[in-house]
């Protein structure tokens, strides 16, 4: 997990920063190189297009980070750590079905549901990217960013939807 399930709000404010500064870093080197290297290519997987990868990836995990802080922040509770101290305890995956704790406690399950069937989370992005491809030609210039976003849109949904409803029933799903 990106946060361990009992983190203070303090360091998870710290990794944020440093999630961000190396976000930061990061497209920064894609930019560089796109500007004195060469463009980024998907098909030839060549440098720009890795660090560009791993730029748009690390911004999508800063994003869910940025996003657990605000539902925890907006749900946490105050937990008694000690007998004589009382702290915000930010519970990251806290929902019964997660950890099975109270029912007071919310969260939402996508994270700990992709790290419960991820072979399977990763099948089926590859599938559905065959899929798309088969279907839109990848060197299609013309395709409007419009349509790309709503196919991201609805790639992403039936990939997350579908490992939310398959942990939410407490399927584990083992390829091996």
């Amino acid at each position: 997990a990106v946060v361990s399930t009992q983190s203070t709000g303090g360091e998870v404010r710290s990794m944020y920063g440093q999630l961000a500064a190396i976000c930061f870093v990061a497209w920064n080197s894609t930019v560089l190189s796109h500007i004195f290297v060469e463009k980024a290519s998907r098909c030839y997987a060549n440098m720009t297009y890795v660090l560009w990868t791993i730029s748009h990836n690390l911004t999508i995990i800063l994003g869910i980070l940025a996003v657990e802080i605000l539902a925890n922040a907006l749900s946490s509770r105050t937990v008694d750590l000690t007998a004589t101290e009382t702290s915000r305890v930010y519970v990251v995956g806290g929902c019964k079905t997660c950890v099975e704790r109270s029912r007071t406690a919310s969260c939402a399950c996508l994270i700990p549901a992709v790290q419960q069937n991820e072979l399977l989370y990763f099948l089926l992005g590859n599938i559905l990217t065959g899929l798309v491809n088969f279907i839109y030609e990848p060197h299609n210039h013309s395709f409007r960013p419009e349509h790309a976003m709503a196919i991201l849109a609805v790639y992403l949904a039936t990939i997350n939807a579908t490992v939310t409803i398959i942990f939410v029933r407490k399927i584990r799903l083992k390829f091996w």
